[in-house]
């Protein structure tokens, strides 16, 4: 009878365990001001349909102690990230914060110091009951409630090196951002490199590869005729 009593006991500990792995490793796909997404914690959000994950990395290949935020194809062999938030400052080490605050804004900190690392911009009126969310198409928003579903910031208008289905390219004629793909500086390097890919709006617009503030490569359309 112990002997029964102790492999149910060990049974439900293996349980417990996996419970607990599983709720600290992934937090659902939703980020409110009550909690914040930790390094040292391995936390990280899934989109709901298991296609896109969103958390803290370290660049593949890179053996330094560089961490940064990111979203990347969730389960597949080579590692694929599509965007990337603070490229231009990287924690140097897993003491790093996602946090969301009550007016809508999100901060990336270190439990360490007081450095902001990164935010994002959103507009100067507050959010009502803000949530940030990783959507199954890979974009990362920033919601309110007011007016419903009020979308105060998303990832698809801060773009990385990736464009990904739904995704606007070129000037937003709303908001007047102009987006750009900027290359990384290396396969191991998230950091802004010499590339860009945009649209070039001086007349006719069109579709341009610059290196620095040299074109490199155009695409121009080849008029149909009538």
């Amino acid at each position: 009878m112990a002997r029964k009593t102790v492999t149910f006991f060990l049974l439900l500990l293996v349980d417990v365990s996996v419970i607990l792995s599983t709720t600290l490793c992934n937090a659902g796909d939703t980020l409110t001001p009550q909690q914040s997404l930790l390094d040292a914690n391995g936390t990280t959000l899934l989109a709901s349909g298991s296609r896109f994950e969103l958390g803290f990395f370290s660049p593949p290949g890179a053996d330094s102690p560089y961490r940064y935020v990111g979203i990347w194809f969730y389960n597949i062999s080579a590692p694929t990230l599509v965007w990337v938030a603070n490229r231009r400052s990287p924690l140097t080490d897993r003491s790093g914060r996602l946090s969301l605050t009550t007016n809508g804004t999100l901060l990336l900190t270190s439990d360490n110091s007081t450095t902001v690392f990164w935010s994002s911009s959103t507009s100067s009126a507050s959010v009502r009951s803000p949530v940030a969310q990783l959507l199954d198409n890979g974009n990362f928003v920033v919601m309110g409630a007011s007016p419903s579903n009020y979308v105060a910031w998303q990832s698809y208008e801060d773009p990385t090196d990736t464009i990904l289905p739904g995704m606007r390219f070129g000037r937003n004629k709303t908001s007047g951002f102009n987006l750009n793909l900027t290359s990384w500086t290396s396969l191991s390097d998230p950091t802004p490199g010499d590339y860009v890919l945009g649209i070039n709006m001086d007349g006719v617009p069109e579709e341009f590869l610059w290196q620095g503030t040299r074109p490199r490569w155009r695409w121009k359309s080849t008029p149909t005729s009538r």
